[in-house]
């Protein structure tokens, strides 16, 4: 059976095992015996209930002096549980001079209750704590549990569910599947069960389904969805040949867009898929047992659904076209529902939405979004064209909205302009179908989107901490991303000016744009930066790359930074610095440059260059310490004066320091006096005023007016 047959997470037997009543005892008497080596000690015996009233107790005994025990034990049993406690409690052959540790069993559930005792070696006392006890206690109350429930339900039969349901399986009678699936409800005490065929694709197994359509319990009468093999939880279960249980469906790794929504809106939250084989290895189908709250199934409900899934195989394989997400119709139609059916399986592209429908409908489709933008960047000048056209008196769109999802927003809509008549006879609800596979396709491109442009952002962060080595270059060219040589441009837009599914979306849409103008990906850096790695030099001039972007970032201003050229990853984190750091300076000062040379803007430039941008910090602390030491002395406040007046003269440095002009003139001619420097030297002067610029800039980059302080070295 393959991974199947995987081991149990309690100790002692495995599932697969307890699942054939024929191998039970055997393996209960394997279990026993591991606990006796494991624990260690001298023996064990579980009693736990009978099937029937001439047998109140049944024992299995593993340890030292087996037969001697099990007659002691039998000998002092008796009907009431409470009773035979007292009694087995007694010294015992196995272990004279001790006491059986004893551990009730399901002790709130009279019809479950039973005993475990477990006899320690002869001075030795207790060893019974630690977790591996507690795992034999767990795996020892599963075995109670599935005896009771066997009985209970398959009523010893070794035929359970009975030759007639098998048969009608097999015959493909309509009502055989609802007939399994509740029986499936209530041996596993779920909330709702239902069944997934598995069959082959029009790709061969590579492109299977799971789908489902038969189920009982579930809320919507026309509960069902379609799933592609290896996907999913039940495309999984049946492609890897093993259970899947998924404690909390709401938190799974496994939810498939689209599938997932239907699952949602029944609350499915614990859930078990059981592959069921079918008579070759292309058929089957995957049995689901669901509870809407997180109660995950034990290991008995477990092993009772693959029991009852063994005991009905092979099942019959399903007619090749769903009968769940389309109807019956002519070859041609089936044709492109197969067609369609592809699509929602696989694609992230709503290009291929729209030449898939375009060919049916023989005439142009665009889907765009809410704003009116086309999702494909090819297609604007086309729906510019077609909207002129409707302005001079051509055919109207037929305008079909994307189903609005108050987690997702306005999606937009189909634009089509079809040469045939609509509906379509045999598929009266195509363009619905094709609206709900348009949401499906975009919630997979937009997952598809933030998982690589997360895994580049995180890359571009790693370069600019100095993480340049080996690791980073393999990752950067595994990105597709140049880290050899090439040149960095950003742009900056202001963040927050829509909401985050739009701001996902215009994002997408931008990254197509660059894609198309400059062959390299725009990566959104987040804070409303997005850097684009070129290589070779731009096949475009920046202002019209900015000029593309608008029709996304539009009419919100947007500024474009470029030049900074790197020959290597360790320059490209200079250069990443430099270029991200100047499109946000540009953009928070509102400057009205909006594209830019990285080296076009002076001192500013210079100083946002990370190698000189330390050599200046040290210049301008150097020249400076003396006025920075007497201000921290005398709590006064000559080095901002003048740095002000040197940077922007005596009048500004008077208005933004609140004082008279007289003051600021008495202030500069002290503190040329503590720096012992003349100010009247042009040579002074200028290495003065650099270093002014630096040490004003330094406070601006903190959002507060610079303290005056010094700067220790270390």
């Amino acid at each position: 059976m393959g991974k199947r047959q995987h081991r149990s997470a309690q100790a002692g037997y495995r599932e697969q095992d307890t699942s054939d009543p024929t191998r039970r005892s055997a393996a209960l008497r394997h279990a026993l015996e591991t606990a006796v080596r494991d624990i260690p000690a001298a023996g064990t015996a579980l009693l736990w209930p009978g099937a029937d009233g001439a047998e109140p107790w049944r024992v299995q005994y593993a340890g030292a002096r087996a037969a001697e025990m099990e007659r002691c034990l039998r000998s002092r049993l008796d009907a009431s549980l409470e009773t035979a406690m007292l009694a087995l409690t007694q010294e015992s052959p196995c272990s004279p001079g001790t006491r059986p540790a004893r551990f009730h069993l399901h002790p709130r559930d009279p019809l479950l209750g039973s005993l475990w005792l477990v006899w320690p070696h002869e001075g030795l006392g207790s060893v019974l704590a630690g977790g591996e006890t507690e795992r034999f206690r767990r795996a020892l109350e599963s075995f109670v549990e599935l005896e009771y429930k066997e009985r209970l339900y398959f009523h010893d039969r070794p035929d359970f569910p009975g030759s007639d349901l098998v048969e009608a399986l097999h015959n493909e009678d309509e009502q055989a599947f609802p007939e399994l699936l509740a029986l499936a409800r209530t041996i596993s005490d779920a909330d709702f069960t239902y069944w997934g065929s598995v069959h082959e694709g029009w790709g061969g197994m590579r492109d299977g389904v799971v789908d489902v359509h038969w189920h009982v319990g579930a809320e919507d009468s026309g509960f069902g969805f379609e799933l592609p093999l290896g996907r999913g939880v039940g495309g999984r279960a049946f492609a890897s040949d093993e259970v899947f249980e998924i404690a909390d469906y709401r938190n799974c790794q496994y939810r498939y867009p689209g599938v997932s929504d239907i699952t949602d809106r029944e609350e499915v939250r614990s859930t078990l898929a059981l592959p069921v084989h079918g008579a070759d290895p292309q058929t089957g189908g995957v049995l689901y047992a669901v509870r809407r709250k997180v109660d995950p199934f034990s290991s008995a409900e477990r092993t009772l659904l693959r029991r009852l899934g063994r005991s009905v195989e092979p099942v019959p394989g399903p007619r090749p076209v769903s009968s769940h997400f389309f109807s019956a119709g002519a070859d041609r139609v089936e044709a492109a529902k197969a067609a369609l059916r592809r699509i929602l399986l696989d694609s992230t592209q709503p290009q291929d939405v729209e030449s898939w429908l375009g060919q049916i409908i023989k005439g142009p489709v665009i889907l765009v979004d809410q704003a009116g933008r086309p999702y494909v960047p090819a297609n604007a000048d086309r729906l510019e064209r077609l909207r002129d056209a409707v302005r001079n008196d051509g055919p109207s769109p037929r305008v079909v909205p994307l189903a609005d999802r108050r987690e997702r927003g306005d999606r937009g809509s189909l634009s089509l302009w079809p040469s045939v008549g609509l509906p379509l006879p045999g598929w009266p609800d195509l363009l619905d179908d094709a609206a709900a596979v348009c949401n499906i396709v975009l919630d997979r491109a937009e997952q598809a989107y933030d998982r690589l442009n997360h895994a580049r952002s995180r890359w571009l962060e790693d370069v600019a901490r100095g993480k340049t080595g080996q690791h980073a270059r393999r990752e950067g060219n595994r990105l597709g991303l140049p880290s050899s040589r090439g040149e960095v441009w950003a742009v900056a837009w202001r963040p927050g000016t829509t909401d985050a599914a739009e701001e996902t979306r215009r994002k997408m849409l931008a990254e197509d744009a660059v894609l198309d103008q400059l062959g390299r990906p725009l990566i959104a850096h987040g804070g409303g930066v997005g850097v684009m790695l070129l290589e070779g030099g731009s096949r475009k001039p920046p202002a019209s790359v900015r000029d593309e972007l608008l029709r996304f970032f539009g009419p919100d201003p947007l500024w474009l930074v470029h030049g900074a050229v790197y020959d290597s990853l360790e320059s490209l984190k200079d250069a990443l610095i430099r270029t991200i750091g100047t499109a946000q300076r540009i953009r928070d000062e509102n400057v009205e440059r909006y594209v830019s040379e990285i080296g076009g803007w002076g001192l500013d430039g210079l100083v946002e260059n990370p190698r000189v941008s330390a050599e200046l910090d040290e210049l301008a602390d150097n020249l400076l310490r003396p006025l920075l030491l007497h201000d921290e002395s005398a709590d006064s406040q000559l080095t901002e004066t003048l740095c002000l007046v040197l940077a922007a003269g005596p009048k500004e440095a008077a208005r933004q320091l609140f004082v008279h002009p007289n003051t600021v003139r008495y202030r500069v001619r002290r503190a040329a006096e503590v720096l012992g420097r003349d100010l009247e030297s042009p040579k002074e002067k200028t290495a003065l005023s650099l270093a002014a610029f630096v040490w004003l800039r330094r406070g601006e980059s903190t959002d507060s007016r610079p303290a005056n302080r010094v700067r220790h070295r270390d």
